[in-house]
């Protein structure tokens, strides 16, 4: 968060007060507390405002440093806090220290309390720090603020925060001027115990607030679990002590009380909504009306980390003992003395969704919350754990932790498999989910396919939490990802892969990939994010499948089909980066260094689209060079989607934008309109995020180091395919005509730089009225306009010195060497272009042959489904291959060389019947099930020897007929007709005397039809 104070601490006098103050310019004399904003004019920072007495005990500490050790610590820990900040060197510090120190007025047991705290200022010249650290907190008031002198508690607690002497702008630790203060140890602004981190140098204000009786709240935190049971704190309005204090998600018209926090802010606790996204939040002050608004965003249950951790979850089953466990720091508050723990299951009535309660525990004492025994009993299906906390202050609200949804799980398999069936019956088989996208065939072709696919948040390698790694809910799997979502109306599919980066079949019982009815976050009318992808996908599969196998074919065959590989087309790849160097999505590579706003990639309705600026590049002595950089990129679907944009400030800051307002991507997911954003993990010296523009198939990666943006796109959209258009070429899969000019002219594959520069590049230039990157202010530079300089007119004989150790064989990172000057930029290009060409290596088409089941009656062994893979086949005992073949081979075509036999009974023929009297018409493939009816070729045998003649009105009466007798149909015979052995002998022999042709019967015995078919 930023706060107050835009000045130059090391400039300015500080003064360091007994009283737990740095004050500016002036002494603050006070000693006891005081609300902000105060009536001085002294600006104080106040990591602790009480009456500290170090006669009592305890000392004060302070330096101003600029040793490099601790400058460099420094600016280690602002980076980690604040990432876009990669340019960030701290030049120096002031540390002071309040150690052990006591309060006024002490007495008996009171002179035994102490406090440690702790103010380090940090600056680099343009951008100023404060890191609040609280080692002990054991007093808050000292007797003259009306503490009670035996334990320095009550009374009008300390102060903590910012106060910047304006009489308006100040901000307040929560919990200071409240007993709450004494729990600084406990809470943090960066998830660390005792530490609150602000930049102060901003002008923008947390804490101020207004009488106008309407306007914007401020939300913070702005996001939180869709569950709820979060605090937020509200600001914007003024607030006084009595004012009754109710707030609304509009979307859902869910109203939930507020109470007075401050002056300046108010404080509520988030309900349950069901539905994910932004929500309007509407403020109501004293019965003044919903006149103030602002903005939360609830987050899917599948992006948040449950803070509830199931101890071994593999072995939870229904009616046995359970552990649980949560952080401590997850109540911040001293204030709760008893924790409330409840299993809630998952229900659906009269399709309203809600969490209905199946046992729960009251009065955990408080000091063993970290861990809890129970029997987990009498939930049937999706269930979930919350662990929820009462402070007395809160006025009986509670706090809430959430564990993962896990599913009801017995024992005996039967009862799963009891579970499955009846589900199946319930759906039925009218569904005919279809796969609409092939699965990649690898693990590296789906890293690299992130337009289409992202993780399965079930079952994912990188996630922290290690429910997401152990993949609970599909046994046999190390990885699993899941088609980007497309919308409400449209199902999931989900492709796992096993430990060397293949992929599963779910038909072999291995715990691989399914087509799903919803997506986890499919929300509508008829859908609940999250819930209803694992009520109806989650929960079918695992006791279908995981937990029980009785039924798994059959749910595979009629329910949730198993996903394959067959038919996949790897996305294609692009690369930006550097002086820029561009790779268009059909491998075609050149340079182009046009200064201005650019259209990267757009398609030819215009309305998918990337746009970028570039800016004239500086050498290490800040002189302008010949060459340009990356310093924006923006992408959307225009009218369809959000705008996000990524862009570096004027003091080459990364920013992150959506709808040209400035936002905090710290989430490692963050979902907007049509867009979801990833923040990768990257090292202290870049910021990086990947964009999916989740409609088209398209993702934009963004690494911004703190000179340049260099970015890679990924098309997976084979309806994009010849539809494209901009400085990344129309991806047709024809490298010869990429440069086609604004206007459709097309330049030579062997055109020089120069022409591809001013005939084609600078014709892309972004219109006005096309423009989606929000503008910049220009400021004219006195020195000469820019002079490209060509990648193909550079001296190779005749470089920089020390480009040999830099770059290496690396063309892209000498050229940026040789005109920028700028080691740290080449090394960037060099690293990032290597990184392209991985993953272009990393998608290249692989040759995978189909899958191939069991086969009935026999046993089949395949070595793989590479090619030059074999599959064998051997009959049980009693059984003979027919109609295939007993070794298949995987070809270059990704096709088997033959087809699947099939394993036969062995029938022996009755010495008496002529095997040419059979015919086995039968249809079946390997492991499936084989259809057989058995026909006879001139005569129908029935086992009455005789037939009575027909009735006088069916004509003159007939000879009864003898019929040869065969032994009965049986239900292995095999194959089809016109693959009988013994069929094909007999058409072969019918025509040896001359033509034949099969009489027609003048008389069949209807009763035929009952005994033979």
């Amino acid at each position: 968060m930023m706060f107050i104070l835009r000045i130059h601490m090391c400039t300015l006098l500080l003064k360091v007060n007994n009283n737990g103050i740095i004050s500016f310019l002036d002494q603050l004399k006070t000693y006891r507390p005081e609300n902000f904003p105060l009536d001085s004019e002294t600006p104080i920072i106040a990591p602790f405002w009480a009456d500290v007495d170090v006669q009592v005990g305890g000392k004060v500490w302070y330096r101003e440093s600029s040793d490099f050790q601790l400058l460099d610590k420094a600016t280690v820990e602002i980076k980690t806090y604040f990432p876009a900040l990669r340019r960030f060197r701290a030049n120096w510090m002031f540390i002071a220290t309040w150690d052990n120190v006591g309060f006024y007025g002490a007495s008996q047991e009171g002179k035994q309390k102490r406090n440690t705290f702790q103010a380090v200022l940090i600056t680099d010249s343009l951008q100023s720090f404060v890191i609040f650290n609280y080692n002990k907190i054991e007093w808050t008031t000292g007797s003259n603020s009306g503490g009670v002198t035996t334990t320095g508690l009550g009374g009008n607690p300390a102060q903590a925060g910012f106060n910047a002497g304006d009489q308006k702008t100040y901000m307040e630790i929560p919990g200071a001027r409240k007993n709450a203060v004494l729990n600084l140890t406990l809470t943090s602004n960066v998830n660390i115990p005792g530490k609150w981190v602000f930049r102060v140098d901003s002008a923008t204000i947390l804490g101020s607030c207004s009488d106008k009786g309407s306007g914007d709240v401020l939300v913070w935190p702005s996001s939180g679990l869709v569950l709820g049971g979060q605090i937020i704190y509200l600001s914007g309005p003024c607030f006084n002590e009595g004012y009754e204090l109710l707030a609304r998600f509009d979307d859902v018209n869910i109203t939930f009380p507020c109470r007075y926090y401050s002056s300046a802010r108010a404080q509520c606790i988030t309900p349950t909504v069901f539905r994910t996204g932004p929500l309007t939040l509407s403020l109501n002050v004293d019965n003044g009306g919903w006149n103030y608004t602002g903005t939360y965003t609830t987050m899917n249950i599948a992006q948040v980390e449950p803070k509830v951790k199931r101890v071994d979850p593999k072995k939870w089953f229904v009616n046995q003992s359970v552990n649980i466990s949560w952080d401590t720091s997850s109540f911040p508050s001293r204030n709760i003395t008893n924790i409330t723990v409840e299993v809630l299951e998952y229900k659906e009535v009269n399709g309203t969704p809600s969490l209905r309660r199946v046992v729960n525990f009251i009065d955990i004492n408080y000091s063993s919350r970290s861990l809890f025994h129970f029997k987990l009993q009498n939930i049937s299906t999706a269930a979930i754990l919350k662990v929820s906390g009462e402070d007395n202050e809160f006025n009986g609200s509670a706090m809430a932790i959430w564990s993962d949804v896990f599913p009801a799980r017995w024992p005996s398999p039967s009862n799963s498999a009891g579970w499955c069936r009846a589900w199946m019956d319930k759906e039925g088989r009218g569904l005919n989910l279809t796969q609409t996208e092939p699965c990649p065939c690898t693990r590296n072709q789906a890293d690299g396919d992130t337009g289409r696919y992202q993780p399965d948040p079930f079952c994912n390698q990188r996630s922290k939490d290690p429910i997401e790694r152990s993949c609970l809910y599909r046994g046999g799997t190390t990885d699993c990802i899941i088609l980007n979502y497309q919308g409400s109306s449209e199902g999931s599919q989900v492709c796992c892969y096993s430990a060397d980066g293949e992929l599963l079949n779910a038909q072999g019982m291995e715990g691989g990939g399914t087509l799903g009815r919803y997506h986890y976050r499919s929300q509508s009318d008829d859908a609940v994010a999250f819930f209803s992808y694992f009520d109806q996908d989650v929960l079918p599969y695992t006791h279908c499948c995981q937990y029980s196998q009785t039924h798994c074919r059959e749910f595979l065959a009629y329910h949730r089909p198993p996903v394959t590989c067959v038919g996949y087309s790897p996305p294609a790849a692009a690369q930006a980066a550097g002086d820029p160097h561009l790779v268009t999505l059909d491998g075609k590579g050149y340079t182009f260094n046009g200064e201005g706003e650019f259209v990267l990639l757009e398609d030819d309705n215009s309305s998918v689209v990337v746009q970028v600026r570039t800016a004239q590049a500086r050498d290490t002595n800040d002189e302008l060079q010949n060459a340009t950089m990356f310093t924006a990129a923006a992408v959307a679907i225009r009218n369809v989607t959000d705008i996000l944009e990524v862009r570096l400030d004027k003091d080459d800051i990364v920013q992150f934008l959506v709808n040209g307002k400035e936002r905090d991507l710290t989430s490692s997911t963050s979902e907007f309109n049509g867009l979801t954003v990833y923040r990768n993990k990257t090292s202290n010296i870049t910021a990086e995020v990947t964009v999916v523009i989740n409609p088209a198939g398209v993702s934009v990666l963004m690494q911004a180091t703190d000179k340049l943006l260099n970015i890679m796109v990924m098309v997976g959209s084979l309806q994009l395919k010849g539809r494209l258009r901009g400085l990344l070429g129309n991806y047709n899969g024809n490298q010869s005509d990429d440069f086609v000019s604004r206007n459709g002219t097309v330049l030579p594959q062997n055109a020089s730089m120069g022409e591809i520069h001013y005939d084609f590049g600078l014709t892309w230039s972004v219109m006005d009225n096309e423009n989606i990157l929000t503008p910049v202010l220009r400021q004219d530079d006195p020195g000469e306009s820019l002079k490209p300089v060509f990648i193909d007119s550079i001296d190779k004989e005749n470089l920089r010195n020390g480009t040999e150790e830099v770059c290496g064989s690396n063309e892209q990172c000498r050229f940026d060497y040789q005109v920028t000057g700028d080691a740290e930029i080449a090394m960037s290009t060099k690293a990032f272009s290597q990184r392209f060409e991985d993953r272009r290596n990393s998608i290249k088409p692989v040759v995978r042959c189909s899958y191939l089941d069991t086969v009935a009656n026999g046993n089949r062994t395949v070595s793989g489904y590479t090619e030059g893979s074999t599959a064998d086949f051997v009959c049980d005992s009693g059984y003979q291959l027919k109609f295939g073949d007993a070794q298949l081979v995987c070809q270059a075509n990704s096709k088997w060389s033959g087809t699947a036999p099939a394993c036969v009974e062995e029938v022996k023929v009755p010495s008496t019947v002529s095997p040419t009297t059979l015919i086995y018409i039968g249809a079946g493939t390997a492991g499936g099930v084989v259809v057989i009816i058995l026909v006879v070729v001139v005569c129908v045998c029935t086992c009455r020897s005789t037939r009575k003649k027909r009735s006088s009105e069916e004509g003159s009466a007939k000879e009864d007929v003898e019929l040869p007798h065969i032994f009965p149909p049986s239900p292995h015979i095999p194959t089809t007709v016109f693959a009988n052995e013994y069929f094909l002998q007999s058409l072969h022999k019918l025509a040896d005397s001359g033509s034949f042709k099969i009489p027609r019967p003048t008389y069949v015995d209807p009763t035929i039809y009952e005994e033979y078919f």
